[in-house]
């Protein structure tokens, strides 16, 4: 019995094809009707376009439009991959496209007039509406019909002619039938390979090799026939679908009900032994009790003198034993080679093949040689077993082997001949460790690891628990931990640069990314230190509790607790100790808040190194009030000036500590990134209280002046598409009126609309005045006049998840009827009575 002998079995894929003998599923597409299930509304109803198209409902019955109003089609088929337009889809079918080798799927199928087509997410029209079905089940191929015929489609958007009936074999090669035969489409040739003339083939489209000829039912029994239309083996045979090879091997026939095994080549038959399989592309078989072996051509190259034949040994299974066969003589082993030369005579007890190397046992002994049966190594008493990482997606078969002796493994590199005695309890592989350039070999003792690199080199030494590849910094950098405690160690100069007394994990900050956080101590005390990368060298004297970053340069460093503050400047890599006893980022890039022992607050120039004279109560809050403090309140910078209180009202500072804007107002927001500034001066008649808002520069000075607003207004958003949204209230009938202005002053809008809203990515603005609509580009200037009752444009159609849709055509309502307004001011030839979404 061959126990140990490989069957190489072929699997056939799902998406397939078998020929005619065991057809693929075809399902049909979907129908959809229109209006699910409420009662149609009597009337005609329009839709906003997407991605060129827009729907048309009359009295509950759909189609869709082009932009230019000419029918396109009737519905899109429900419960499709792609929704139209929707930018998630849009970039899921971009993205499929990039696959030369399958169709893609995320499409819309569509219906017109009983025929179907499809459409991508982006509206481009793929197949035009005029087939009777289209299956979509295979990802490399769509299937056609068309008036009782079929085709295909194929990745690159290539049809294939109509037959009666065609299968795909492997993307060059199609079984199409003409009438009741079949034959061969060759696409690279473009035409019929093999004549209409047969009555079934069958493929084996799963197999790895590719290969040069179909099997063929012709008069009810089967023979191979070759894609140059010649008959490779006659038509003798029975045949299954199991079993299938695309080599000079045929494993699925069978004669007068007995299973044999056909060369295609020398066309000899062989019964099926139990014993019998194919393995390496030989056919290992038995006579009078002993077996042979023979080639791809049908010759016996290996006599019939074994007891057994197999290519067992490690890395077998995952297809890297070497192109040998291990032979059994009595209780002994040997290797020949596929044709048929002994390479190791059978005097060993085992043999292992770890492609061109063999582990060879003999007695308490294990030898490890090479192709040319040169000795490396021997173990007395141990083992010798390849590392084989291939099967967990890592490396390609290198010749690593593992010593094992007692309780102990080592290592040996068969490249360079590096050998480590057995001193690990463990060793394995480490796909996965966070670095670009190696696989690393792991060695493990009592929780310590030794890193290799595959030639044998020691990247790690026995000294750390854990270690992570640090890929930000490049892979000459590696974070190491022992006792819970990290540190960072260099591959080149092999030591630690940073020593383990770290805790979580490191940053990296500054423009060159060179200077190392450390953090140690606990989370109620942290304690941070600086430390170059370059050489590890500490880049601070004392440890601070918080770091701060002001930009890309400059770092505070603090320790409330024991008032030590210092600036750390990450380009000279410098350190600058701040002398007072509270040290804040207050939102700027030049000062920062400080007070000293006498709790004076004011402001530090760290650029120039240079108290300012001025004293501030500090806030950190972000919705400033007015305050009758002694001193000015001041409160954090944005933009490169800061809110202060004084005498309950509000001003503003500049990072030199000028007041530009005395505390005058009642109200005053922080500056936006326009350089601008609302605030605002609170007013009072008998019946009512108001505000009065306007816009200051940021040399103080109005670029709109104060102008009546209702009393909450201040808290609106008064910026809108890189402008500022003006307002002007009228106290005595409560009229709110808007306009749009640049940040110098510019009035691009007059205060003069009801609402303005920004839509397609402040592209245009939404104007509505009274009762009447229009739209405006972002400079103010008119696209669609005012003079709309309505505008199908709503400000979320252009965000979000949802499918956005396009400007124009605009849908637009006079009076009590909707229609289509193009980019010329045309009108299309369609009227509504609803617009729906």
């Amino acid at each position: 019995m061959m126990k140990n002998c490989l069957l190489v079995l072929t699997v056939l894929f799902a998406a397939e094809s078998k020929g005619q003998i065991i057809p693929p599923p075809v399902l049909g597409n979907a129908e959809y009707k229109p209006g699910n299930q409420d009662v149609p509304l009597k009337g005609t109803e329009i839709s906003p376009f997407r991605q060129g198209y827009a729907r048309i409902s009359v009295d509950g019955k759909e189609h869709y439009i082009d932009v230019n109003g000419s029918k396109a089609f009737d519905y899109m088929v429900a419960d499709a991959e792609g929704k139209l337009g929707d930018k998630y889809d849009i970039q899921d079918y971009q993205k499929e496209l990039l696959n030369e080798d399958e169709m893609p799927q995320t499409v819309i199928p569509f219906m017109n007039d009983g025929k179907i087509g499809v459409l991508s997410p982006d509206g481009k029209v793929i197949l035009p509406g005029k087939y009777d079905k289209i299956d979509f089940t295979y990802q490399r191929y769509w299937k056609l019909s068309l008036d009782g015929k079929q085709s295909m489609y194929l990745p690159g958007w290539v049809l294939l002619p109509f037959f009666d009936e065609i299968n795909y074999l492997d993307g060059r090669y199609f079984d199409i039938k003409q009438g009741n035969k079949w034959g061969i489409y060759d696409l690279k040739k473009k035409k019929i390979i093999i004549n209409t003339a047969y009555e079934a083939f069958d493929y084996c489209g799963g197999c790895v090799k590719t290969s040069d000829y179909v099997y063929a039912n012709k008069g009810g029994k089967w023979g191979i026939v070759g894609f140059d239309g010649k008959v490779k083996v006659p038509f003798e045979y029975d045949h299954q679908h199991h079993q299938m090879r695309s080599d000079n091997w045929i494993q699925s026939f069978s004669k007068n009900k007995v299973p044999v095994i056909v060369n295609i080549v020398s066309k000899k038959e062989f019964v099926v032994q139990e014993q019998s399989c194919i393995a390496k592309g030989m056919l290992i078989y038995s006579e009078q009790g002993k077996f042979g072996a023979y080639d791809q051509d049908g010759k016996l190259t290996i006599p019939f003198i074994y007891d057994q034949i197999s290519v067992e040994g490690a890395g077998a299974y995952q297809n890297f034993p070497g192109n040998y066969l291990i032979v059994t003589k009595g209780q002994f082993q040997g290797v020949v080679d596929l044709k048929g030369k002994v390479v190791i005579p059978p005097a060993y007890q085992q043999v292992k093949v770890c492609n061109q190397y063999f582990v060879l046992t003999s007695g308490n002994k294990t030898i490890l040689a090479d192709h040319n049966l040169r000795e490396l190594l021997s173990v007395e008493g141990g083992k010798i077993t390849y590392i084989d990482g291939s099967d967990e997606g890592g490396i390609d078969p290198v010749p690593i082997f593992r010593i094992a002796k007692k309780a102990y493994f080592g290592l040996y590199f068969a490249n360079n001949g590096k050998y480590y005695e057995p001193q690990f309890y463990d060793i394995g592989l480490d796909h996965n460790a966070g670095s670009k350039t190696y696989d690393l070999i792991v060695g493990e003792r009592q929780g310590i690891k030794t890193i290799f690199d595959l030639d044998g080199n020691i990247l790690l030494p026995a000294s750390y628990q854990g270690y992570t590849f640090l890929t930000q910094i490049g892979d000459q950098r590696v974070q190491i931990r022992r006792d819970e405690k990290i540190g960072l160690y260099d591959l080149d100069t092999q030591r630690e640069v940073i020593p383990t007394l770290y805790r979580d994990y490191f940053d990296f900050i500054g423009q060159d990314g060179q200077t190392v956080v450390c953090r140690s101590g606990d989370y109620e005390s942290p304690h941070i230190e600086l430390r170059s990368l370059k050489d590890g060298k500490l880049l601070t004297e004392k440890y601070y509790a918080e770091i701060t970053s002001i930009d890309s340069v400059n770092f505070l460093l603090s320790d409330w607790k024991r008032n030590q503050y210092c600036l750390y400047d990450a380009v000279k890599k410098s350190i600058t100790v701040l002398p007072y006893n509270f040290v804040a980022y207050i939102g700027s890039r030049q000062v920062l808040a400080v007070s000293a022992a006498d709790g004076k607050a004011k402001l530090y120039n760290f650029r120039t190194s240079a108290t300012l004279p001025a004293e501030y109560h500090f806030s950190f809050r972000n919705d400033p009030i007015a305050t009758s403090a002694d001193m000015p309140l001041l409160y954090p910078f944005k933009n490169g000036m800061a809110i202060i209180g004084q005498d309950d009202k509000l001003g503003y500072i500049d990072e030199r500590g000028k007041v530009v804007v005395p505390p005058t107002f009642d109200k005053a927001a922080n500056y936006d990134s326009l350089g601008v500034a609302v605030v605002a001066k609170d007013s009072a008649d008998t019946y009512r209280r108001y505000s009065r808002l306007g816009f200051l520069n940021k040399k103080g000075n109005f670029v709109i002046p104060l102008t009546s607003s209702y009393e909450d207004a201040f808290y609106d958003n008064f910026f809108l598409a890189g402008k500022i949204l003006l307002s002007n209230y009228n106290p005595e009938n409560g009229e709110l009126k808007f306009g749009l202005a640049d940040s110098t002053g510019k009035v691009f809008l007059e205060t003069a609309y009801d609402q303005i809203s920004s839509v397609k990515d402040d592209q245009y603005l939404l104007i509505k005045k009274g009762r009447q609509y229009g739209l405006t580009d972002a400079e103010g200037k008119w696209v669609v006049p005012l003079g709309y009752d309505d505008l199908g444009v709503r400000v979320y159609d252009f965000y979000g998840y949802s499918s956005p849709v396009q400007l124009f055509p605009m849908p637009v309502k006079e009076g009590d009827k909707w229609w289509y307004l193009n980019e010329k001011g045309g009108k299309l030839a369609i009227e509504g009575d609803r617009l729906v979404y």
